[in-house]
């Protein structure tokens, strides 16, 4: 009897191991977004709606040795990789959004970092080390640039109020919160940015 129950003892811990060992082992593409990298901004205005709190915005990988400084224009560089694509995960707490750059897509480097979005003024980051992986911070993006020339001036005011106000079929371009109308939110957030006269800088974590 007692050598049974030793034999049932060591069968149980035999098959309790490769049970334990088979489900250790990592599903395939468990760890496919590993390769990733994230690139989060925080939104200006309300952000009610899913429609509101996702945005198109292209993010550039530009040479390390290029030039950046706050209102001026990337220089003395060059752009090695430009995505494109459709934010994700948005956060209400600290209105935060992510645009995701597949895996693969960049490979590790040393780069300075430029994201826009339609209607903002480009942040610039770097040069920083950028590894797949990696979550980088780019700051708040700040509208208003309604003629696309990544300046906020008197041209920029000028299409503003030529469509304001405005509650059906209006201007993206003028649409700074996303809710599809061109009104006071989105007046108050252009009177908070402007002037600008060329993309912002953004040096934290």
């Amino acid at each position: 009897m007692k050598n049974l129950a030793i034999y049932v003892l060591a069968l149980f811990l035999l098959l309790g191991s490769a049970i334990v060992f088979i489900f250790a082992q990592p599903l395939d593409g468990a760890n496919a977004d590993e390769g990733e990298i994230t690139i989060r901004v925080k939104l200006e205005g309300t952000r009610d709606t899913a429609e509101m709190q996702t945005i198109p915005v292209t993010v550039k990988f530009w040479t390390p040795d290029t030039v950046i400084a706050e209102g001026a224009f990337p220089s003395g560089g060059s752009v090695l990789y430009t995505v494109t694509g459709t934010t994700t995960n948005w956060n209400s707490g600290s209105k935060t959004t992510d645009f995701i750059v597949a895996g693969g897509s960049v490979p590790d480097g040393n780069y300075v970092l430029e994201i826009k979005e339609d209607t903002s003024l480009s942040n610039l980051k770097g040069p920083i080390t950028v590894n797949a992986g990696d979550v980088v911070y780019m700051g708040e993006l700040q509208e208003g640039d309604t003629t696309g020339d990544g300046r906020l001036l008197v041209p920029d005011l000028n299409l503003y109020k030529s469509n304001h106000p405005c509650f059906d079929g209006c201007s993206a371009s003028c649409d700074f919160n996303g809710d599809g109308l061109v009104n006071v939110p989105d007046a108050n957030i252009l009177k908070t940015d402007y002037p600008k006269f060329g993309p912002h800088l953004w040096y934290w974590k």
